[in-house]
């Protein structure tokens, strides 16, 4: 997602054809929107659980990517991307929440490596969306992480099986 957000001015100036510099602006709205994400997934994550905040954030921008692969209209795309990015930040508290739970005695070095592995998949993200937009049209890198989005919600449900398996190993 964090690819998204350096490609998301020259979408909208590309699909919709409108200036640059309208472009950028309304662009800078989708990663200003994932601090109402981050701040409110944390807070989420305590009454919810790690797991299914981090089930919900992941269904629902599965499903927001889905509908921008359709949309066509400037408002509604931009509302989607906003909103996608509330959902994005809404599971990174849980995330790394979660990840300390299950390492705890780690938990510095696994704060420090999901914080890596963000990073380098920012660099890389923003490599393959350029690369796919050139190829294929942006329009499609929304099945892309429509489809990642989607493995990853499946991926999740299998979260607390293996926080139970931990907990009956006592670790």
């Amino acid at each position: 997602m964090i690819g998204l957000f350096t490609w998301a001015s020259a979408y909208l100036y590309d699909t919709f054809g409108i200036r640059e510099f309208e472009a950028a602006r309304l662009a800078s709205l989708i990663p200003l929107a994932g601090i109402i994400g981050g701040i409110s997934g944390g807070y989420f994550s305590q009454y919810l659980g790690e797991r299914n905040t981090i089930v919900l954030n992941q269904l629902m921008a599965t499903i927001l990517f889905i509908m921008a692969f359709f949309t066509r209209n400037l408002v509604f795309s931009v509302s989607v991307l906003v909103v996608a990015s509330i959902f994005f930040r809404f599971g990174v508290g849980a995330t790394y929440s979660l990840a300390v739970k299950i390492a705890e005695p780690y938990s510095a070095s696994i704060s420090g490596y999901l914080t890596f592995v963000a990073n380098v998949g920012g660099v890389i993200s923003t490599a393959l969306i350029g690369s796919l937009a050139d190829s294929l049209g942006f329009q499609y890198i929304f099945v892309v992480f429509a489809f990642l989005f989607g493995r990853s919600t499946i991926l999740s449900f299998y979260l607390e099986s293996h926080l139970n398996e931990q907990n009956d190993r006592g670790g």
